[in-house]
């Protein structure tokens, strides 16, 4: 986006698989919760002092709230997705389930 280059299909994240692109973000997102690395990477701007223990144990308390919920999430959204493509008959008539009459009945299951 900040650069021109003779070969745009080469640029950026053209090119990459796509299931390869959220890598280094996800790889940085884990590497920064671990206590022993927030302890080298963070400190006071004007102090340098290392960030207070319990900062340090809520920041990495925090990344395991709700992480059940986000699990379902995706669950649901893998189950609609099989549902849609294996046993999913588009409606011919009103009476006939939508996609999204599909969708509530796993929710049910799911959320």
């Amino acid at each position: 986006m900040m650069t021109t280059v003779d070969y745009a299909p080469a640029s950026g994240i053209n090119g990459i698989e796509w299931d390869f692109v959220e890598v280094a973000s996800q790889f940085m997102e884990n590497f920064c919760s671990e206590p022993e690395w927030i302890d080298r990477l963070a400190g006071h701007h004007k102090t340098g002092e290392p960030m207070p223990k319990d900062m340090v144990d809520a920041l990495v308390k925090s990344k395991k709230f709700m992480t059940g919920l986000a699990t379902l999430r995706q669950l649901h959204f893998s189950k609609v997705d099989l549902a849609l493509h294996s046993r999913f008959t588009p409606p011919v008539s009103s009476d006939d389930p939508t996609v999204f009459d599909q969708d509530a009945e796993i929710a049910q299951q799911t959320l």
